[in-house]
């Protein structure tokens, strides 16, 4: 069987090398004056044989007379190549044909060799492989390797960091090789709206983070890894449960931008997503366009900025490789409070006292919290007459049929010792990725627990995490992906019943008196110290992130291509809340249920979300006379989203081991909201840069949104940005040396915001599922369900516009190992939707937004 030349690297052996196989193999061989080629054929006939070689590079046409039986394929090679010009070698059950000297060329050879850096200590882990094939290894910790080539091959060495060299093989059998440091990262590219640009190129403002940013930080969620990675970052936690397991924090780019919102626009690989639903193992690099003229092209989605996430994926021509990443963390609170103890904290508040007409503790209680203190509680028994009999444990006062509430009692207690301890968490994370030369893979999945450091309640966080890319190349014009996306966060903490929410918990443990005690005279936790709340009942939520994302690219020509995009997204949210009753205990050893949590009671509410966005975009990159660079790419987005929300109250638990509405008695109340979302967008982007020193972009976006009416529905949002590269001059040879790079630029842009209530210019009916508590016969239930009149509304609501003007400059010193980035930024919001002007009362209702 012919084939074409190329084939021929498939296999490199010795001229006469033989395998087991080809010594048990046997033919039969009738010949009489045949062609070399009649003969293969009869071989390959009655063996698996196949033969690889070049018609014009090897010739079989002269002619050969052997008769033979039961004879080995061996023999017959050598018989019929016996005083000729070709060699054989045998690679499996290929066999390979070609000329005896090309032959010798390629004898492999066993090469060993050494991989340093500049400043000759070695490498450990540098990639050493045969340029064009999957032949490799990697240096050991004295940055040795060994590998089999031939003296054709070219050895390509790389490591992150340095830049890749390749050194050609030739004759020699000990290599040395030294890798410079990649200092210059101007090649570097960058994710950008709808495609990639070289950072050489940007004339927006960009920041990028790397995967390597994210190593060895330990954080439950990808916001708080964000801290301190990029400048122009602002962070808060945004509710008053502080750094809870899992929390998640609130990111905007350069300041609030807006009172309807001014967070950043997430996307994650081309759609929009939640950063916290990912798993930090799982992202590539993070892109973070700051200005209007980086973020236009993203529109109204962007005002504020835009954060591109880009996951791993498989490569090409990569084998197949596993991981696994185990964490054991160990979590301690940060420094707690130092709280005085009962005695000096009684004598400070009597003195406080003086001034205020009276002492809050006797003279008696304080004896007692002296005594305490020195572990005398015989003193303690004999003074309090009414000591219930049976109590073995002390620091509460009896008062009456129940225990002291507040300034009685005489213990000694450090409250922050007391709720405050450490949690050991773990986090496990595995990924299989490799590829062929038409289909690359990624896959992983990862596991991630985080328990709160209270030595109280329920009160924990986990995600799980799965991740599948696949890309195939249909043809040399044609690729097809698929990327499925899943996350499951379960959340649970304690609710406090009524006695507050779980921010509460924090309040209580700092206005807790220390005389306080932990336990009544039984051993019963104290109500005051809340843990009896705390234990009661919890709030469950459970969130499951679905994403299928389907992608196709085009290239018909050179430089042109057309991206089809499709997402379909379902999230679903179940919420669980318990609230139980707080059981606590009289001075008879007998409980109760404390009437702060009277009745128990259960709130179930499920969330679901279905949304699929599509994107369509064609882009052409062209030069003329490889001096003037263009890339053209215009494009559309369709997205559409449907919610609905549906919540139950039910009353009297029979229960509260197994909470459900079937086993509560109470009234039961219900409630539903629907909503939908939808909007159109159209695109385009015009990039120039000559030679790399001279830089244009012009963006402009046309989006139409849901939440306004007909006739201020639709918005265009333009961008404009220069810059100029100023080290790519010929002047600045003389100054490299001290300045590497300097690249100035200037952006202005417009963007709209529609982050407003949908439906504000509608007149709504509202509709409530509560029961009525007025307007019902006497001695009759009162009725459920009622509307009331409709609101007045501003029926000019249209969309916000932030004007963003933005300067700066990029410089780069040390041979680019030290950069700097400068930036002046003006951001100004125009039509902001936002209270109106206050109305006398006499309007009997509420006043729309203008």
């Amino acid at each position: 069987m012919k084939l074409i030349l190329s084939f021929l690297l498939l296999c490199v052996s010795t001229v006469f090398s033989e395998n087991v196989s080809s010594q048990i193999a046997r033919v039969n061989i009738v010949a009489n004056k045949l062609s070399v080629e009649e003969i293969i054929k009869q071989i390959e006939d009655q063996t698996d044989y196949l033969f690889v070689y070049s018609n014009e590079k090897v010739d079989l046409s002269h002619r050969v007379s052997l008769n033979a039986s039961d004879i080995s394929v061996i023999n017959v090679l050598n018989r019929i190549f016996e005083n000729s010009d070709i060699g054989y070698a045998i690679e499996g059950n290929n066999i390979l044909l070609m000329k005896k000297d090309v032959l010798q060329q390629q004898k492999g050879k066993v090469l060993k060799g050494t991989v340093k850096d500049q400043s000759g200590e070695p490498v450990i882990g540098a990639n050493v492989v045969v340029k064009g094939t999957t032949n490799g290894t990697v240096t050991d910790v004295d940055g040795n390797f060994t590998l089999e080539v031939s003296n054709t091959d070219v050895l390509q060495v790389s490591f992150i960091g340095y830049m890749t060299r390749e050194v050609p093989v030739k004759n020699r059998n000990i290599l040395n090789v030294n890798l410079i440091e990649d200092t210059k990262s101007l090649d570097e590219v960058v994710v950008v709206g709808y495609g990639t640009q070289k950072k050489v190129n940007l004339t927006g403002a960009v920041n990028v983070i790397s995967n390597e940013d994210f190593e060895n930080r330990q954080a439950s969620t990808v916001s708080q890894l964000l801290q301190g990675a990029a400048p122009g970052f602002n962070f808060d936690i945004g509710t008053q449960d502080g750094f809870e397991p899992g929390a998640t924090m609130n990111i905007s780019i350069r300041g609030m931008g807006s009172l309807n919102g001014g967070s950043p626009y997430v996307v994650i690989d081309g759609f929009p997503g939640d950063l916290n639903n990912l798993n930090p193992e799982d992202i590539e690099s993070v892109s973070v366009l700051k200005d209007a003229a980086a973020s236009a092209i993203y529109g109204a989605r962007a005002p504020y900025g835009v954060i591109l996430v880009t996951t791993k994926k498989g490569k090409k021509n990569e084998k197949v490789s596993v991981s696994y990443t185990g964490n054991l963390i160990v979590k301690t609170a940060q420094k707690l409070p130092e709280s005085l103890d009962s005695y000096t904290w009684t004598r400070i508040l009597n003195e406080a006292g003086d001034n205020m007409g009276g002492h809050p503790f006797s003279n008696e209680t304080i004896d007692r919290v002296i005594a305490y203190q020195k572990g005398d509680f015989e003193y303690i028994r004999n003074s309090i007459p009414d000591w219930p009999e049976g109590a073995t444990i002390f620091g509460a006062m009896p008062e009456g049929n129940v225990w002291n509430n507040a300034n009685l009692n005489y213990a000694n207690t450090d409250w922050w010792d007391i709720y405050f301890g450490n949690s050991v968490n773990q986090k496990h994370d595995i990924s299989l990725h490799g590829g062929t030369d038409k289909v690359s893979y990624y896959f992983s999945a990862g596991y991630m627990d985080d328990s709160s450091v209270l030595n109280y309640g329920t009160d924990y966080f986990k995600r799980m995490n799965t991740l599948g890319k696949i890309s195939v190349a249909i043809t040399d014009w044609w690729d097809f992906g698929y990327e499925t996306r899943f996350a499951k966060k379960i959340r649970e903490k304690p609710n406090m019943t009524n006695e507050g929410d779980y921010s509460f918990l924090y309040r209580h443990i700092s206005r807790n008196y220390p005389i306080t005690p932990l336990y009544d005279g039984f051993g019963n936790y104290m109500f005051e110290s809340h843990i009896p709340s705390i234990e009661a009942g919890t709030d469950k939520q459970d969130d499951i992130d679905f994403w299928n994302n389907f992608r196709m690219e085009l290239r018909p020509l050179k430089g042109w291509k057309i991206n089809a995009d499709f997402a379909y997204n379902v999230y679903n949210q179940e919420i669980s809340e318990v609230e139980k009753y707080i059981y606590t205990y009289d001075v008879n050893n007998q409980p109760y249920e404390n009437g702060i949590s009277i009745p128990n009671n259960l709130t179930r509410k499920k969330y679901i979300k279905k949304y699929w966005t599509t994107n369509i975009y064609t882009s052409y990159d062209f030069d003329i006379n490889e001096e003037h660079n263009f890339t053209i790419l215009a494009g559309m987005q369709f997205e559409r989203g449907d919610e609905s929300w549906v919540q139950g109250y039910k009353t009297d638990l029979i229960s509260e081991k197994v909470p459900s509405f079937p086993t509560a008695t109470g009234d039961a109340l219900l409630s539903e909201a629907l909503a939908h979302n939808a909007t159109e967008s159209y695109f385009a982007r015009l990039n120039y840069n000559y030679k790399e020193k001279y830089l244009f972009e012009a963006n402009v976006r046309y989006d139409g949104s849901y939440v306004f009416r007909n006739g201020k529905r639709w918005g265009t949002f333009p961008s404009f940005s220069l810059g100029w590269n100023l080290y790519n001059e010929s002047f600045w040879e003389n100054i490299e040396p001290y300045v590497n790079t300097l690249k100035v630029r200037a952006s202005w842009g417009q963007l709209g915001n529609q982050n407003i209530s949908p439906y504000s210019d509608l007149e709504l009916i509202p509709i409530s599922a509560d029961k009525l508590n007025w307007i019902f016969n006497y001695g009759s239930t009162r009725p459920v369900g009622y509307t009331s009149g409709p609101n007045l509304v501003n029926r000019n609501l249209t969309w916000e516009t932030a004007t963003t003007t933005n300067v700066g400059m990029d410089l780069s010193f040390l041979n680019n190992r030290l950069s700097a980035t400068v930036d002046w930024f003006e951001r100004r919001t125009i039509d902001m939707v936002g209270p109106s002007q206050a109305m006398p009362g006499v309007l009997g209702t509420s006043v729309p937004k203008e």
